[in-house]
């Protein structure tokens, strides 16, 4: 059969008018769940696991050194459970917070009096918090927000579904916030535009913020 016999089989509906240049790469997926917080996707539970490489280590924040924990959120989507790898907390807490990212994670899993007799046994702030996530470890419950992320290295900049506004980086190797392009209708759309480049990609999964455990709504740790 001649190239012409092939190309004349063909009805110009079944020819791709278009290749999408800026497609997410093939083999990238979107994420499992759209963004939670809302009235149509309220928060979501989630039970605490520790990584199993290097759970624990230090972040450096405005020149002092805070204990941070790598965990995994493994969440049930439409009775399918999802894991939302690479979620960080640390100890850093300023002026206008009431408590750290990981006071907050505590306080989600509903582990005060874990904690509390672990300070009491250790002495110490940081050993109590290690103890406590170790504990917690693929037994713990809590609730959370959950929002999509997207940073590009080229670009320096870095896209957020809970940006409510632009924010420019504060430091130089850092990166500036957007909030996330919305469709006409307001959602979300599904990828957002390397500023850079053009390619698209789909967001990450991430905690935006932890929602406090009710006391008789949780999971029971040493039970």
């Amino acid at each position: 059969m001649t190239l012409d016999e092939v190309l004349g089989q063909l009805q110009p509906e079944d020819v791709p008018t278009e290749i999408n240049f800026n497609a997410p790469e093939p083999g990238a997926f979107p994420p499992a769940f759209a963004p939670t917080g809302g009235k149509d996707n309220p928060h979501k539970p989630f039970v605490f696991h520790l990584n199993e490489q290097d759970p624990f280590g230090v972040v450096e924040i405005m020149g002092k050194k805070h204990l941070s924990v790598n965990f995994t959120a493994v969440v049930d989507v439409n009775g399918t459970e999802r894991k939302i790898n690479f979620q960080r907390a640390n100890t850093f807490k300023n002026d206008r917070m009431n408590n750290s990212s990981i006071g907050d994670l505590i306080r989600s899993l509903d582990l005060q009096e874990v904690y509390e007799q672990n300070r009491q046994e250790t002495g110490d702030f940081n050993q109590a918090i290690v103890r406590t996530l170790q504990q917690a470890d693929a037994r713990a419950a809590g609730l959370a927000d959950f929002g999509w992320t997207v940073a590009f290295k080229g670009a320096n900049v870095v896209y957020k579904t809970n940006a409510s506004k632009s924010r420019k980086r504060n430091r130089p190797e850092g990166y500036d916030t957007e909030p996330w392009p919305r469709t006409a209708d307001g959602t979300f759309k599904p990828t957002v535009a390397d500023p850079a480049t053009g390619e698209e990609k789909y967001g990450n999964l991430e905690i935006t913020r932890f929602r406090i455990a009710k006391r008789d709504a949780s999971a029971t740790v040493g039970a």
